[in-house]
């Protein structure tokens, strides 16, 4: 589903000429074209086709970052947050043209990874998702998501920081792994909060869902608060004591280990440790170079060797659940009439 800032490009059509212009001259917002809003900060979403794992060996991460860069600098569109998971990607960026400039870097990525795994089609769900933000806590709220996704996906062991694939670690100056692969301007959040102290608790609190993030708001709304417009090179300090942060247990290296929140609490491996799993178990192939029954020989390794539930490897395999459940009941049934296994 398309998901996006403002109504449809029916209706805004529908407004009056005056009511329309004065729109398209908010900060961070231009005209709706197929339904989405085009420039501004805006927030992006990709997921893989029916949720399946995209993301499984470094290259894969690390190309995307690249080709990312390479298309942003081509089409003069600043990247303010990223986070990449296993199975979808959250993007914050300042753009002119978001449909223009994410078509053509997904085309050029797409057709990498297709030609380097071997594989053919869609990769990510279409059409992405995307909301454009209006006031600097909008985007301030949106870049808190996007940095709090490792934690509550369960991918870092109580730091943010302790996850590979965020800009996360760009803050403040500092250099993390993402930026050996693409620039982040983080001058904007850097700005709003007075150090890493205080951006950690902030990521510690967030407990907005993807709906808040992904609200829709009309034009209308959108002039109403055009007033608290963002403005990438100023931005108020949050004010925070120190008292409150020492109440709320966060340390001054980050967020503790009784804030992590697991999206998966039933299994104790996570799906980036999956994948790591699964990478070794082919050797360096990928799953489309698999046989049927080398395909469900891993299946059946995965659920016995790993905690991995059978979600995770229907997502890992692209495959269904149904058919992961069915291929390690017959391996279990063919275990037991050869008395491998105790019935």
């Amino acid at each position: 589903m398309n998901v996006h800032s403002g109504e449809n490009a029916k209706s805004v059509m529908g407004k009056s000429r005056k009511e329309h212009e004065a729109i398209s001259k908010i900060r961070g917002y231009s005209v709706v074209k197929a339904g989405r809003t085009q420039s501004g900060h805006i927030h992006v979403c990709l997921i893989g086709c029916n949720k399946f794992i995209v993301f499984y060996k470094d290259q894969d991460y690390i190309m995307f970052l690249k080709i990312l860069n390479e298309y942003a600098v081509k089409y003069g569109t600043i990247i303010t947050e990223i986070v990449l998971m296993t199975n979808h990607v959250h993007i914050q960026m300042l753009t002119r043209n978001v449909t223009e400039f994410m078509r053509s870097f997904l085309n050029a990525y797409v057709k990498w990874y297709n030609k380097s795994n071997n594989m053919e089609g869609r990769l990510f769900k279409s059409p992405f998702m995307s909301s454009a933000k209006f006031t600097k806590d909008m985007v301030i709220r949106s870049q808190l998501y996007i940095l709090k996704n490792p934690l509550k996906a369960g991918l870092c062991k109580g730091q943010t920081a302790n996850y590979l694939w965020s800009s996360y670690g760009a803050h403040f100056g500092r250099k993390c792994f993402v930026s050996n692969f693409i620039k982040v301007d983080t001058s904007l959040i850097d700005c709003y909060f007075k150090s890493k102290w205080y951006l950690d608790k902030a990521i510690y609190e967030a407990d907005f869902s993807s709906v808040d993030i992904f609200e829709k708001i009309s034009p209308k709304t959108a002039l109403q608060i055009s007033h608290q417009q963002v403005s990438h090179q100023q931005v108020s300090h949050q004010q925070v004591t120190k008292e409150e942060i020492l109440m709320e247990g966060v340390s001054k290296e980050g967020v503790s280990k009784e804030g992590v929140s697991q999206e998966h609490p039933g299994h104790s491996i996570n799906n980036y440790e999956l994948c790591k799993y699964a990478i070794d178990m082919m050797c360096g192939r990928s799953i489309s170079q698999l046989s049927l029954n080398e395909t469900k020989e891993l299946i059946v390794r995965l659920k016995e060797e790993t905690d991995a539930n059978y979600n995770q490897i229907a997502s890992l395999i692209h495959t269904s659940r149904d058919y992961v459940i069915r291929v390690v009941r017959e391996s279990r049934h063919l275990k037991q009439r050869e008395g491998i296994v105790p019935s």
